[in-house]
């Protein structure tokens, strides 16, 4: 500090920031939303800065971060000037940066608020679309049942089904239960089914001189993916198919999940998405 009581290292543009201030003693100590000290951080104004601004009645302008005397340091954004207490002029001054820096704060505090509900919404919608997309394919990981010999729907006690000898890619005569697909995977054979107006209980799967049972009662099963039959005991493969019976007890008017639903809901998710991102 030099003797007409400004500081010793001046920044470029200091007189102009300060030009309209009664003239005190100033001390620049840098652009922040609050100055504190390296010995004590109590907020704006620190145990040392109080003691200064009695003693010297100085004013701090926090007007950049070039030319910080030793031992100061600043953070944040806003322009603070702790007041002489002799100049209501100052003190209006200081009250009013001081609303703005609680207004900011709030601010900041609202938008990180805001940004984490955007976030959350966004992996829910995320979350939804991924389910709806991979409902139609995802399997029931149901373990089948092994039986010996050729056991029919009756066997297991259902009393209705229908059988497809051989199989072949196609829908049952009443249009309630379909072969979707029929395919090898290093050589083994597997299928994929879909059922609509009736709940599939159970699925017998003929292959080799026995059976493999997929039972999914009391599951409301409407399709699955990659039945087989039971394993070759010779070479550990599955043995190819015979013949598929699809069991279920008399049909019942219960329908399936609307198809037309399923694309409407990926629709809504969707622009749920797109609009939170844009919030």
């Amino acid at each position: 500090m030099s003797g007409d009581g400004t500081s010793e290292r001046d920044e470029p543009g200091r007189d102009d920031l300060l030009q309209g201030i009664p003239p005190c003693r100033s001390r620049i100590v840098g652009f922040g939303a609050s100055c504190r000290t390296d010995q004590q951080d109590t907020g704006t104004k620190s145990r040392q800065a109080r003691k200064s601004y009695m003693e010297d009645r100085s004013v701090y302008h926090c007007i950049g971060k070039k030319n910080v005397p030793p031992g100061i340091r600043t953070f944040g954004l806003s322009v603070i000037i702790i007041p002489d207490i002799q100049s209501a002029w100052h003190n209006d001054l200081y009250l009013w940066g001081m609303r703005i820096i609680r207004l900011r704060i709030a601010l900041r505090v609202s938008l990180r608020e805001i940004m984490s509900v955007k976030k959350m919404l966004f992996a829910i919608c995320v979350v939804v679309l991924v389910g709806m997309i991979a409902a139609p394919v995802a399997a029931t990981e149901v373990v089948p049942d092994y039986y010996a010999g050729n056991p029919e729907c009756g066997d297991i006690g259902y009393s209705d089904g229908y059988k497809f000898d051989p199989p072949v890619v196609g829908t049952s005569p009443d249009g309630t239960v379909s072969i979707t697909s029929i395919y090898w995977v290093d050589q083994n054979e597997y299928f994929d089914w879909s059922a609509v107006g009736v709940q599939v209980q159970a699925v017998i799967v003929k292959g080799g001189p026995n059976a493999d049972a997929y039972v999914y009662y009391p599951q409301v099963v409407m399709s699955d993916i990659g039945l087989h039959a039971p394993v070759n005991p010779s070479n550990g493969d599955f043995y190819g198919l015979s013949h598929i019976d699809f069991c279920y007890n008399p049909p019942v008017n219960t329908p399936e999940f609307p198809t037309p639903a399923l694309p409407m809901m990926m629709i809504i998710g969707l622009l749920g998405a797109i609009l939170v991102l844009k919030r």
